[in-house]
């Protein structure tokens, strides 16, 4: 949904190329799909409404668009918090353990987790062989295998010092390199802003 038309008098939307109704009584006049065009919708008073990007739900809760195109958002918790009932009494576990709301920055570290799991699966039947029939690593294997579990804390601990969510959200969405402004067709560059460490490159990766 990029857009709307919006009959203030009435509060209600219309959509382009989406049949609909107008008017009341002797008066309404049904409109086809391909009358709901931009000239239909000016000569009928509606206004057009650009609609903002929807929020990331991977940061946010947010609900709309509203009237004026915006929508409703909320950061997500950031920190960990002790989960409390509705009176604000701690919530406990069967063992009568405080019970604990993670925040995005617990998540995305747990995700570094994941994701390391996945680059390593990959090679995992090499260390699998060496076990078996002691057979070695090629040395740049077990090269990418080390600087992958290297790269995984440190993406975690940059995770664990940002303040705010739209800095993790900068954090963890913005590209590791970018084009060169002053070379569009040179090669990228690293980008400036803050960007997780890329994770290494494996050996059977094509070359850039």
């Amino acid at each position: 949904m990029s857009s709307f038309w919006l009959d203030e008098s009435t509060d209600r939307r219309y959509y382009e190329r989406r049949a609909f109704s107008y008017g009341e009584g002797e008066d309404r006049i049904n409109y086809t799909a391909a009358g709901a065009t931009p000239e239909t919708f000016a000569g009928l008073g509606f206004v057009q409404v650009q609609v903002a990007p929807t929020p990331d739900g991977r940061f946010y809760y947010f609900d709309g668009p509203n009237d004026d195109g915006s929508w409703n958002v909320t950061e997500k918790p950031l920190n960990d918090e002790p989960a409390v009932d509705e009176d604000g009494d701690p919530i406990l576990d069967s063992e009568g353990n405080q019970v604990i709301n993670y925040g995005l920055k617990t998540d995305w570290e747990k995700q570094q987790d994941t994701e390391q799991f996945g680059l390593l699966s990959g090679s995992d039947w090499m260390v699998t062989r060496k076990a078996d029939t002691g057979t070695d690593l090629a040395p740049e294997w077990q090269q990418y295998r080390d600087d992958v579990r290297l790269t995984n804390p440190l993406r975690q601990d940059q995770i664990s010092q940002v303040t705010t969510v739209p800095e993790l959200e900068a954090l963890v969405t913005n590209p590791a390199t970018i084009p060169d402004p002053d070379n569009p067709d040179g090669p990228w560059i690293p980008n400036p802003e803050p960007h997780l460490i890329p994770w290494p490159v494996s050996p059977d990766a094509p070359q850039a």
